[in-house]
């Protein structure tokens, strides 16, 4: 009862130990290193929702300098991350320091190949505003629709400042139009169709989420397209990784 009790009390810190554990396994080379603090570490920022935990993690990859050589983005440029990890349910999602060559090469690249930019898109998922944050960039949008299930993952991608600063705050701009909802059965009631239709979910790792990539699924979002529209998604390998 008494080791309940403090675990009780101390249930945030506890938790807040074993995220390090979690996410900074690279520090554990002994059995011993369980029971350090890893004061040098920052602490993991844990968000709960009614459909997942969000983890964002501050962490530099061992090969950044790869990404900062290559990409063309000032790594050093004020409001510029490039060590925010964020992870849904423990499984990753997105890295600050290399999400551009992600996201413009799913938003741009079909639009390079269709040879023109669509005038009314549909974003499903993308909750971050990254995606977002790509699309708006086309002057002759009109009207993006933004289907996401999670109000706290959008109210994060509003609010955090990190968040913030890396998608310029593309909920302000008039032309989206944000819903929450779960995207099948938004899709089983809604008749309006689009020139582009950009899927971004995490994979398939649960019920709920497996229906985002069944037959039924696609058929609803074909049915959304205008003729000559296009699809845009990171499509699952086959395995439980995307």
């Amino acid at each position: 009862a008494l080791a309940l009790a403090v675990g009780l009390v101390y249930a945030d810190r506890i938790e807040a130990h074993f995220l390090k554990k979690f996410y900074y396994i690279e520090d554990m080379t002994a059995l011993s290193d369980v029971f350090d603090l890893q004061r040098d570490r920052p602490r993991v920022e844990r968000h709960r929702s009614a459909y997942q935990t969000i983890d964002l993690v501050r962490d530099h990859a061992r090969d950044q300098w790869i990404f900062d050589v290559t990409s063309d983005r000032d790594a050093n440029a004020a409001g510029t991350e490039r060590d925010l990890w964020l992870y849904l349910d423990r499984e990753y999602q997105v890295y600050t320091g290399s999400e551009e060559f992600y996201h413009e090469w799913f938003v741009h690249v079909p639009i390079q190949v269709r040879g023109a930019p669509p005038r009314r898109v549909l974003l499903i998922g993308g909750g971050d505003g990254m995606a977002l944050r790509e699309i708006l960039k086309y002057r002759g949008l009109e009207r993006v629709v933004h289907v996401d299930i999670d109000p706290e993952m959008i109210h994060l991608a509003r609010t955090h400042p990190l968040l913030t600063r890396l998608n310029g705050r593309p909920d302000d701009d008039s032309r989206v139009e944000l819903i929450l909802n779960d995207a099948f059965r938004w899709l089983r009631t809604e008749n309006d169709q689009f020139d582009a239709i950009y899927i971004d979910v995490p994979a398939a790792r649960d019920y709920n989420l497996a229906m985002l990539y069944s037959q039924e699924f696609y058929s609803l979002v074909a049915h959304h397209l205008t003729p000559g529209g296009f699809l845009s998604l990171d499509a699952p390998n086959g395995s439980c990784d995307s």
